[in-house]
């Protein structure tokens, strides 16, 4: 039997193709946990998009379902940290449970540069938590923000 050579493009989509489905049962064995035991405890790191403009730094997190109340931000003199705890989940049965809270939200991060820890912004619209840090800041050391 001869053995078929596989392009580079063939072998990444193989690789995101298994990656992709290693992801979605980490998620189910997660949802799994969640609704057996009703823990609130899982910790997951929300996805994020981070943009660097010459003189700012600009962070995306994908919070869907997330109240502002819930979220805590610590901006440092080198790196940005965002934490959500858990909500009580509703006295439901679930069938299915990726949502409601299940979980709490915890990212962290650094960067090679600076941040400027007073001038920073954050806003949160349409489930995407949006932090603006300017760069170079002097002196820094840590603050926290309050969602706008």
């Amino acid at each position: 039997m001869q053995e078929q050579i596989q392009t580079p493009l063939e072998r990444n989509t193989v690789v995101i193709d298994n990656a992709s489905k290693a992801e979605n049962a980490i998620r189910e064995l997660l949802e799994k946990v969640a609704i057996a035991t009703g823990s609130t405890d899982i910790v997951r790191e929300p996805a994020a998009d981070v943009i660097e403009e010459p003189n700012r730094v600009i962070i995306l997190f994908d919070v869907p379902g997330v109240a502002k109340e819930r979220i805590k931000i610590v901006v440092g003199s080198n790196y940005i940290e965002i934490r959500a705890d858990s909500m009580p989940l509703p006295q439901a049965k679930f069938i299915h449970l990726e949502r409601i809270g299940n979980y709490r939200l915890q990212r962290r991060i650094e960067f090679s540069f600076k941040l400027k820890i007073d001038e920073a912004k954050a806003y949160l619209k349409d489930g995407i938590l949006q932090i603006i840090v300017p760069k170079l800041g002097e002196n820094a050391s840590e603050t926290e923000l309050v969602v706008e």
